[in-house]
Formats: C-alpha cells, structure tokens, sequence
C-alpha cells in the first residue's frame, strides 16, 4: 500500500511541474522564440569587457602623459624665476665679497650670473641704441639670481628680497612678484583640473568597468548558484572570476599601452619638445601603472558583481 501511495504521488507531481511549465510558456509566448530569449556567450562579453578597460586605460594614459608634460614646463617656467640684485658700487670690496659668498651658498639659489657695469651697458645701449643716453645714466652691476622651485612662490620671493636688502653691498633687488604669481596660479589651475580630470576618469572607468563586467557574470549566473547550491564558499566561487578579470585588465594594459607607445612615436615625428618632456622612461612607467590599475581595477569591479549574484535567491538569479 506504501509503494502504490508513493507512486501516486510522483505521479501527481510530474503533473504538477508539466502543467507548471505550461502555464508559465502561455504567459511567456517569447520564451521558446530563439531570436528574444537567448544566453550571451561569456566568451563574447569578456572580450567587450577586455576592449573596454583598454580604451578607458587610453584615456586615462593620455592625461598621465599630459601632467608629465605640464610638471616638465612647470619646473622650466618656476627655474626661470628670480631677481635681480644691483651692486651698491660705493661698497667696499670686503662688502662686496660677502654679498658673492652668501648669494652661492644660499639655499635658494639655483643659478646665479655676475654682469659687470659694462656690461649692463652694453645691454642697455643696444636695447636703446642711445650712447648718450646711457653715459648720463650709467648702470651698476649685478647679480641675475635664478631661484630653486621650492623658492618660486612671491611670498618667498620677497622674503629673499628683504634679507638681501638689509645687506651694505647691494644697493637695489628687483622682483617680479606679479609675473611669480600668475605663474603659480596658473601652474596650480592646470593642476587641479589634471588630478579632477583623473579622478572623474577612474571613476568613470570603473563604473564602466563593473558593468561590463556584470554582462559576463550575468549569464553565468546559475553556475554561480550552482556552485552556490553545492556548498561552494564565495571565495571558491569568486576566484576564477577575479582571475579572469585580472587576466583581462593585464591584457587591456598591454593593448592601451602599445597604442599609446605608438601616439608617442607619432608625437616624437611631430614636435620632438613633447616627447622629450616625457621620456621613455616615464613613459614606461605610465605603462606599468596603467597595466596594474587595469587588473586592480577588474579584480575590485568583478569581486563586487559576483557579490551581487551571491547574494540573490534561486529564484531572483535565474530572471
């Protein structure tokens, strides 16, 4: 009598689950049509995903050369900044000498030029190309004082400028603290926008990133809950995804950094002046820091859309 209840009731069952199915194709009608239900192939979304991260990593390589160039002409520009310290020519020698030793062994000083009286007039008469001009006016000599970057800012200009005055031997300094700070300003500008500029593009990328990635671990999905159903730990089920991830980035950074190895090639035909701002060597580097946030990134992006799968019921992942 047993046996006959059990197998009245696996009968009743495979009933249950065929008009189930029935049901649930008459209110799907586009379920067994192949053109509107049909599984991606990871195979195809990994690929996408893999061209994606290198066109966002190209980009994103673009602005890295850039800021090399923009810290290469802002370290010309702030080298180019300084004064010019007039000789007090009633100074005695000893004054005069003491003014040559503290302008070479201060810290600040970069390069510095000693221009005899002859000389500035020289310069000044074939400027002006006025010899009477510049025999009622006759200049004195000085120091073209070049400063180090880290003393390019006004307010250390003209705090240089005060010490130098105080001193018997010079007679006048001449700073040019309104070109120090349009120079500074505009170096601190273009600054900002590069680190914005870079910022909305790891943002950018890895939003794009997450979900491309998704596509391909969206039609993996019931693997993932397979696994899942299984007894597999999340990290078991995380790893080959991540590590295909990784793989892909890698990849996606060799890809983005031969295309930009080739826009330095064609910059270096063009104007060699950029590319001697760059550098293969900083390049390489840019290269190598791209093909790392590439895996960094996958691996951050795939880690949390598996996650995101983990989470989810049967009946949620398999929508």
């Amino acid at each position: 009598f047993c046996e006959k209840k059990r197998a009245v009731w696996a009968a009743f069952g495979k009933v249950f689950v065929f008009l189930h199915d029935i049901t649930r194709n008459s209110m799907n009608p586009n379920r067994n049509n192949p053109r509107q239900h049909h599984h991606r192939h990871p195979g195809g979304s990994q690929i996408v995903a893999t061209v994606s991260i290198a066109m966002v990593l190209v980009v994103l390589g673009i602005v890295a050369l850039t800021s090399l160039v923009a810290e290469r002409v802002t370290a010309d520009l702030r080298a180019g900044m300084g004064m010019v310290v007039v000789v007090d020519e009633l100074a005695g020698d000893g004054a005069a000498d003491t003014l040559s030793q503290t302008l070479k062994n201060a810290p600040y000083t970069g390069t510095l030029k000693y221009v005899s009286a002859a000389e500035v007039n020289a310069q000044w008469q074939s400027q002006l190309g006025d010899q009477e001009l510049t025999d009622l006016f006759p200049f004195q000599a000085e120091y073209d004082l070049k400063v180090k970057s880290g003393w390019s800012s006004a307010d250390s200009l003209q705090a240089i400028a005060a010490r130098l005055k105080e001193m018997t031997a010079v007679y006048d300094v001449k700073v040019q603290t309104d070109i120090a700070r349009n120079v500074n300003r505009t170096i601190s500008t273009v600054t900002m926008v590069l680190i914005v500029v870079a910022t909305a593009l790891l943002l950018i990328s890895f939003v794009l990133i997450y979900n491309t990635v998704g596509m391909a671990i969206h039609a993996r999905r019931l693997v993932i809950h397979t696994m899942q159903y299984v007894g597999a730990r999340p990290g078991f089920i995380r790893r080959p995804f991540v590590f295909r991830s990784v793989l892909s980035g890698v990849i996606a950074g060799v890809i983005a950094s031969a295309l930009l190895a080739s826009l330095l090639v064609w910059v270096r035909n063009i104007n060699a002046g950029i590319f001697e701002a760059i550098g293969w060597p900083s390049a390489c580097v840019v290269f190598a820091l791209l093909t790392a946030s590439g895996a960094i990134i996958g691996a951050i992006a795939t880690a949390l859309a598996v996650n995101k799968y983990l989470r989810r019921s049967y009946e949620n992942v398999s929508r």
